[in-house]
């Protein structure tokens, strides 16, 4: 296999074959060679004429093919169930400008690619090559790096650009240090992977507006420029999906009828909290707190009712957090709990705040607290934290019904 076919099959996503003068099929990525066969039923085997002749579909790609002979770019669109796929085909030419063949590259769209117009005038003719003389020809690397539908530039061993693509042009030009567009933190670790010359690292790099950063994954292989060894960097903008994992990883934390944290968020801030506690010897209580008589409300009113008093008690809570360093969530149901930086006597105190502040609109509404602090000494786990702040309020409830008794 030569380097630039290497390089080709080594960029992820990318799905894209090289058709020769001839209509010979001279490379395909693994990823063409796969979606080709569910589009188009193609086996793309490897010198032998491409596209096979067998459809209607394989019509109009030879049509376009031929056009693109002629160093005019047209695409086809292709559709798979609810979605399309573009089919760009476009000229390929050599170091002296001469045509090579054809790049076929398939990408996923939603919307149809127009087929560039003939030209009025008389159409070029397609440079008559001798045969296998393109097999003698090798492609350029500037070419290969353009193929590449992301930044991507050579790099020296010492950490020097050697060679850009359009998409790093502006970022980045021949002889400046790499090291110069992304953050100082992660220059230990582009040096190691310029040297290994293969795998990746995440970093961040500078974005056009001051301050403000883009995570990118710098992909490595090694490559060839001018005949020597050397290591081509793929970078790959991983900001939206990273911010759309966030986003999700949020959602799924939170509790989305009153805003607050849902169970999985109060955990995961409890955790945070007991490593606080045993880094840096902080105090915090868990108040556990649950809305009764909701059972009741739920079935004489309706659930719509109930809801309406769950959101009452929520702003409730969060007029107290207002000005706290207290962190409220929803447990679950009718249940609530709050996690302040305090000893257990402030957190009876704040409970006592908010049975103050809250004023249930049925009579059959209480408020029941139980609360627990981490102690530092016993080393124990969030879910025997928040399980004594329950057993707490379980307790005083039962006091209480026994008072009544």
């Amino acid at each position: 296999m030569q380097v630039w076919e290497r390089v080709l099959d080594s960029i992820p996503g990318l799905l894209c074959c090289v058709v020769d003068l001839d209509g010979i099929l001279l490379y395909a990525t693994q990823g063409y060679k796969a979606i080709a066969a569910r589009l188009f039923g193609h086996k793309c085997d490897i010198s032998q004429p491409y596209p096979p002749g067998l459809t209607d579909f394989d019509d109009d790609l030879a049509e376009a093919i031929n056009t693109a002979f002629s160093r005019h770019t047209t695409a086809l669109e292709v559709k798979e169930n609810n979605k399309s796929w573009i089919i760009t085909i476009a000229p390929l030419k050599l170091e002296n400008q001469e045509s090579a063949g054809v790049i076929i590259r398939i990408t996923p769209g939603t919307e149809i690619i127009y087929k560039e117009p003939e030209p009025q005038q008389e159409p070029e003719q397609a440079p008559q090559i001798q045969e296998n003389t393109i097999k003698e020809k090798t492609i350029s690397e500037p070419d290969i790096l353009n193929l590449i539908p992301m930044p991507a530039i050579f790099a020296s061993d010492d950490g020097i650009c050697l060679g850009v693509n359009k998409f790093s042009e502006s970022i980045l030009k021949a002889g400046d240090p790499i090291q110069n567009i992304i953050d100082k933190n992660y220059g230990h670790d582009l040096k190691n992977l310029i040297i290994k010359r293969s795998g990746v690292i995440e970093c961040k790099i500078p974005d056009i507006i001051p301050g403000e950063y883009r995570l990118v994954k710098i992909h490595a292989e090694n490559s060839e420029l001018n005949g020597k060894n050397t290591a081509l960097l793929i970078f790959e903008d991983i900001t939206e999906l990273q911010r759309a994992r966030d986003q999700i990883h949020r959602l799924m934390k939170m509790d989305t009828s009153t805003g607050f944290l849902n169970r999985q968020g109060l955990e995961h801030f409890i955790l945070q909290n007991i490593r606080r506690a045993l880094d840096k010897k902080i105090v915090f209580s868990v108040i556990a707190i649950e809305l009764s008589g909701l059972k009741k409300i739920n079935a004489d009113k309706g659930y719509s009712y109930g809801d309406k008093i769950i959101n009452s008690f929520a702003e409730t809570l969060r007029k107290v957090i207002k000005h706290n360093d207290y962190i409220a969530g929803r447990w679950g149901g009718n249940d609530f709990m709050l996690i302040a930086e305090c000893p257990q006597t402030s957190a009876k105190i704040i409970a006592a705040d908010i049975s103050e502040e809250f004023i249930p609109p049925e009579d059959d509404i209480k408020l029941f607290f139980g609360t627990a602090e981490f102690e530092t000494e016993r080393g124990i786990g969030v879910r025997d934290l928040v399980a004594a702040a329950w057993d707490n309020l379980n307790e005083i409830k039962k006091n209480l019904a026994d008072e009544k008794s």
